[in-house]
């Protein structure tokens, strides 16, 4: 599995558990057999990388939505940091 293939995966993971308030540290140990301090690194380098490619310029609802839901997990990762120190 490539680098950017499991960050992928991190971040489809993390969009289904915001709803929920994110997933315990058990549920991600038992998916990616990482901490809850390697998952958010990783969450977050998935973050930038999508939100870079987001920023193209171009517009459309795909875009606008995508746009919106990392906005959404970004904020939700700092929270939780700060949170967590």
């Amino acid at each position: 599995m490539s680098p950017q293939s499991r960050n992928d995966d991190i971040l489809d993971f993390a969009i289904l558990w915001l709803p929920l308030g994110g997933p315990t540290s058990a549920t991600i140990w038992s998916m990616f057999r990482m901490s809850a301090f390697e998952y958010r690194l990783s969450l977050a380098d998935a973050l930038r990388f999508h939100q870079d490619r987001l920023t193209d310029g171009r517009r459309n609802l795909d875009r606008v939505y995508g746009a919106s839901i990392l906005s959404q997990l970004a904020d939700d990762l700092t929270n939780s940091t700060r949170r967590a120190a």
